[in-house]
């Protein structure tokens, strides 16, 4: 594989549907990487379709009520400690139980799983950007020409537990 050719699959790793006159120019005239163009396709259509999902309807609703828990924990955490003592006191005495404390601490931890949740969807590292930074990692690897046969590839596969039933093409290094 020449320096084209890899050049050419870093772009389309990153981005299958490139549409750089170079690229595709190279692709018009290099069998090995329009094949590797077709393999990649069904798997950014996978990976497309799985992160367009659709935003609930009531996000903006628990956004604002997290934003307000936030507020209303910074105003608890300012007030004075007796002064909380003695109404949790007077509480016992009498018999009562404040359920509004229960209610806000229930709240409370309700927005911070939710808003937690929410940004946890929202992180997308893109099995592009690990290939690139396999690839940028390993570069030596990249220079090897060990011209694996599916026997040697199966004996490193096994260790995983996999198999490969038929050849993938020329491999340099695994």
């Amino acid at each position: 594989m020449d320096t084209i050719c890899l050049e050419t699959r870093r772009e389309l790793t990153t981005d299958p549907s490139c549409r750089d006159s170079q690229v595709l120019r190279h692709l018009s005239s290099c069998e090995e990487c329009s094949q590797f163009l077709q393999k990649l396709k069904p798997f950014d259509d996978k990976l497309k379709s799985a992160i367009n999902i659709d935003v609930p309807e009531d996000l903006e609703s628990r956004i604002i009520l997290a934003q307000r828990m936030a507020q209303t924990e910074e105003n608890i955490e300012g007030e004075n400690v007796t002064s909380i003592n003695q109404a949790i006191k007077k509480d016992k005495v009498s018999g009562k139980r404040d359920f509004r404390w229960m209610s806000l601490a229930a709240a409370l931890v309700l927005a911070v799983g939710l808003s937690l949740g929410i940004f946890k969807l929202g992180e997308s590292h893109g099995v592009q950007n690990e290939v690139l930074a396999h690839i940028d990692n390993h570069v030596y690897e990249l220079e090897a020409d060990d011209n694996i046969k599916l026997a040697s590839l199966n004996n490193l596969l096994q260790e995983h537990g996999l198999l490969a039933n038929e050849s993938i093409g020329y491999i340099r290094h695994a």
